[in-house]
């Protein structure tokens, strides 16, 4: 009986052990596993006040959901190029483009979630989608402004469904 018992204990003991190992590993993965800013990419463009060639610089995926950070003329080097940052608490413009089927004149509305503070934020609402622009099948302005520095994960809603989302730091 006494032998029992002994294993008994040095069984739970490991079964202890081991779960302090995993649900530490389990914490590691979590702060290793934030979401990646997404990329940048940019689309051709002819500006209309001068008739330059040059490209709008957008955030997101291209030919799927993307927003206008930037601009350059065609005759700007890159060096002389910095993106605008996103700032928190300062509201801002953003042309905002996506690719898809039977998006015009459909609601639009985009929500961020503060992937460190988990603060959720309706970034904007109740916005139409307008046609084609710039090679994009939809889009749509809007001002957007942040609470708080960090890396915001933004839902883009189609209608009431998730179409996409965009990952970005704020400053």
């Amino acid at each position: 009986m006494f032998r029992k018992s002994k294993y008994m204990i040095l069984a739970a003991l490991m079964l202890v052990v081991l779960s302090a190992c995993s649900s530490n590993k389990t914490i590691e993965e979590e702060e290793n596993s934030k979401p990646e800013v997404s990329s940048t990419f940019s689309i051709p463009v002819t500006f209309e006040e001068e008739g330059k060639k040059g490209e709008y610089i957008l955030v997101g995926e291209k030919e799927k959901l993307a927003f206008q950070i930037d601009s350059r003329a065609e005759d700007e080097t890159i060096e002389s190029i910095e993106s605008s940052p996103i700032v928190a608490n300062k509201p801002d413009k953003y042309m905002w483009y996506l690719w898809g089927e039977n998006l015009s004149s459909k609601p639009f509305k985009v929500i961020g979630i503060n992937t460190d503070t988990k603060q959720e934020v309706v970034i904007f609402n109740d916005k139409v989608l307008g046609s084609e622009l710039n090679g994009a099948d939809a889009h749509t302005p809007s001002t957007m402004e942040f609470p708080t520095a960090g890396i915001w994960n933004l839902d883009a809603y189609v209608g009431e469904e998730l179409f996409e989302n965009i990952v970005v730091e704020v400053k």
